[in-house]
């Protein structure tokens, strides 16, 4: 024997009353200009950030958010000591304005190795290559 679950709203009853608001996070409503919510109520929804913060949607500072300061206010480096132009485009190489903290701009990690191993990968290149210029040109 299956057991139907009741119509909604039940059959002979009104219906269910009204609801009253609820603000975020079951807050009740505040008047506007109520911030920050009253204690116990959690914090504020995404998008309100505190001063001292640069939005992601624009204004000054905008960028990557820096996984060492919390701010949004890392860009893209254009060329470095070890990768010249091609490296930090390469392994997406960032630096933050805020605190100089330079990482991988997708994950927020290190570059550390990544940027080993492509000085080693261009150094073994150079080697190679002059050894077969040096050996090419006394052999003729």
């Amino acid at each position: 024997m299956s057991s139907t679950p009741p119509p909604f709203p039940p059959q002979g009853q009104p219906p269910y009353p009204p609801q009253p608001p609820q603000g975020p996070y079951g807050a009740p409503p505040q008047p506007p200009g109520m911030y920050p919510p009253p204690p116990g109520y959690g914090q504020p929804p995404y998008g309100q950030q505190p001063l001292g913060y640069a939005s992601p949607n624009g204004g000054p500072g905008t960028g990557v958010l820096c996984p060492r300061c919390g701010q949004y206010a890392a860009s893209r480096m254009k060329f470095t000591w070890w990768g010249g132009v091609l490296g930090p485009k390469l392994l997406n190489h960032h630096k933050c304005a805020a605190c100089s903290h330079q990482f991988n701009g997708k994950t927020g990690q290190s570059n550390a190795a990544g940027i080993a191993i492509y000085t080693v990968v261009g150094v073994v290149i150079g080697l190679v290559l002059f050894f077969v210029f040096f050996f090419l040109a006394r052999g003729s």
